[in-house]
């Protein structure tokens, strides 16, 4: 009995310390302080690793309690404004378009500025940032010559929220979050019940919940990757409730791709699982409610020219924490001067899309913990050939990870601040050592359990 209160006691003390670290990220770590940043994150995965290595061995755990506190620590940043991010801003800007009947995917947000319109609905101030408000932290919207690229699933939390609050930017920004967080709390349970089907051990599921990386990103720094998460788990769950369930697995693979339009890389690997026949009707399926998704904003083709301009600006124009692409410009140095980036994405790209085909037609998914291994390493391969690879990019992998004996995904979540140097150095220079040390340490990490014939069957 004494051993039991102790075990209670540490899990208490534990779970308190993440939430204070996770209240100081929140709140009180700007991204250009990398120093605190960098200690109070590596902090937290300290004790997220002790929640994984002492909380969960015994079978007989109480997994209400921890789902509980998953939540609560997503709700202790629901006040919080984006530090890491400012996206929000035009999370609110879409938002107010939309609650005024406007297609935020029409127009570019430097269009409305000669718009009377601009000023009655306090445009101005998600435009420039408020100078007499902390919402001027990053000075206003970073895509002002770019239209929108939320498709929408995305808009509907937008414009439900603004619609909420037309003229409270924090407002709307808690009703976003809240919505956010009722989705990971979703992909929590779909998740367990994934688990249960497959007679995995439950406690996997408290890697995702619990990593600082997930909580800080996606509930904090309201990123879309929350959304997309949830609509793959639901239609992985909706597969296997019967491989016949085609029909309800669609509909939430097509929301899904609606969020984020990255899960359309594992359409190859869902088809030949489900085989021939069954595959080529879920693609049909998928593409027929997508379609029905995207119509009541792309409802002519220079709507869809528009999103495909902002999408092929967003991929040609930024370049941050690359691997392989970074590293091909600099091989490409040694025979010129003036490396074709164009080329070489594109040439990456062209790899990523014939390894997702080489994995759905040569190594088929034979069940659902193989498809999501598959899963695991598509989205790997996309991560790495990419120009840009923000922190919560790699969310999804991490959830894939959980169903997989492969652990790579947490070691890069914890690595991958150190991809925040840029933001310490005024001018957005990124540290090649400290790249070479954050994919040098995840490489080696990759060799090791690669190595490994099997993983402990927990973590």
């Amino acid at each position: 009995m004494g051993l039991i209160q102790i075990d209670k006691r540490i899990n208490l003390l534990l779970l308190a310390l993440l939430a204070l670290l996770l209240l100081f990220l929140g709140y009180a770590t700007p991204r250009n302080n990398f120093t605190l940043l960098i200690g109070l994150y590596s902090l937290s995965f300290v004790v997220y690793g002790l929640l994984l290595r002492f909380s969960f061995k015994k079978t007989n755990y109480n997994w209400q309690f921890w789902l509980l506190a998953a939540l609560l620590l997503r709700l202790l940043l629901l006040g919080m404004q984006p530090n890491f991010s400012d996206d929000f801003f035009r999370y609110i800007w879409d938002g107010r378009l939309l609650t005024h009947q406007f297609n935020p995917f029409d127009t570019k947000p430097e269009d409305w500025l000669d718009n009377p319109l601009f000023q009655d609905w306090k445009l101005n101030d998600l435009y420039y940032g408020n100078p007499d408000t902390d919402w001027a932290y990053y000075q206003g919207l970073n895509s002002k010559a770019f239209y929108s690229v939320y498709p929408t699933t995305n808009q509907l939390v937008f414009g439900f929220s603004a619609w909420l609050f037309p003229n409270d930017a924090w407002a709307t920004i808690v009703v976003i979050r809240f919505c956010l967080i009722m989705a990971e709390l979703g992909t929590l349970l779909f998740s367990l019940g994934i688990l249960r089907r497959l007679k995995m051990n439950e406690n996997l599921i408290w890697i995702y919940a619990f990593n600082p990386l997930i909580i800080i990103e996606l509930s904090g720094n309201l990123h879309c990757e929350t959304l997309s998460i949830f609509f793959v788990s639901a239609a992985i769950w909706a597969l296997m409730l019967n491989k016949n369930s085609i029909l309800f697995s669609s509909v939430f693979f097509s929301f899904a791709i609606t969020a984020k339009l990255l899960p359309v890389l594992f359409l190859p690997l869902i088809f030949t699982f489900l085989g021939y026949r069954k595959g080529f009707y879920y693609l049909i399926l998928t593409g027929v409610w997508t379609m029905l998704l995207l119509f009541p904003f792309f409802y002519d083709l220079s709507l869809v020219l528009k999103l495909g301009e902002s999408v092929r600006l967003y991929f040609s124009y930024f370049e941050f924490n690359s691997s392989l692409y970074y590293l091909s410009k600099w091989i490409s140095g040694f025979f010129t001067n003036d490396p074709p980036k164009e080329l070489l994405a594109m040439g990456l790209n062209i790899g990523v899309l014939f390894f997702i085909l080489y994995l759905a037609f040569f190594r088929r998914a034979k069940d659902i913990p193989a498809l999501l291994t598959l899963m695991l390493f598509a989205f790997t391969a996309y991560c790495l050939a990419t120009r840009t690879v923000h922190p919560w990019y790699i969310s999804p992998l991490i959830w894939f990870s959980i169903f997989t004996r492969y652990r790579y995904a947490v070691i890069w979540s914890a690595l991958i601040y150190l991809s925040y140097y840029a933001y310490s150095t005024g001018d957005y220079s990124e540290s090649l050592a400290l790249l070479f040390v954050e994919y040098g340490l995840l490489t080696a990490w990759v060799i090791w359990e690669g190595r490994r014939k099997s993983l402990s069957a927990a973590f």
